[in-house]
C-alpha cells in the first residue's frame, strides 16, 4: 500500500539514472538528474519520498518526459496485507 510515483512538475528529458530496477532505497535518496526544458533552469535532482525498493524504471537517458509523465516508481513492501 505504500507506494510512490515519481513525477516532475515541469517538462524536461532524463539526464541520468541514479538506481536500477529491483535497487532498494532510502528516503530521500536520489533517484534521477533530469534537465527542464527552460532554458537557464539547473538541472533538478528527483529523490525518492520513501523507503523502499525501485519497482519501476519507465524512462531511458535522454528520453524527453511532461508533468504527467511517472518516472519511476518506489514501493515499500515491508508489511503486506494477507
Amino acid at each position: 500500500e505504500n507506494v510512490a510515483q515519481i513525477t516532475p512538475r515541469f517538462d524536461g528529458t532524463v539526464g541520468e539514472i541514479l538506481v536500477k530496477l529491483g535497487e532498494t532505497v532510502k528516503a530521500g535518496q536520489p533517484l534521477l538528474r533530469v534537465v527542464p526544458r527552460t532554458i537557464g533552469n539547473p538541472d533538478v535532482v528527483l529523490k525518492s519520498p520513501l523507503d523502499g525498493a525501485v519497482t519501476a524504471v519507465k524512462v531511458t537517458l535522454g528520453q524527453a518526459f511532461s508533468p504527467d509523465s511517472v518516472l519511476m516508481v518506489v514501493g515499500d513492501y515491508s508489511k503486506v496485507l494477507a
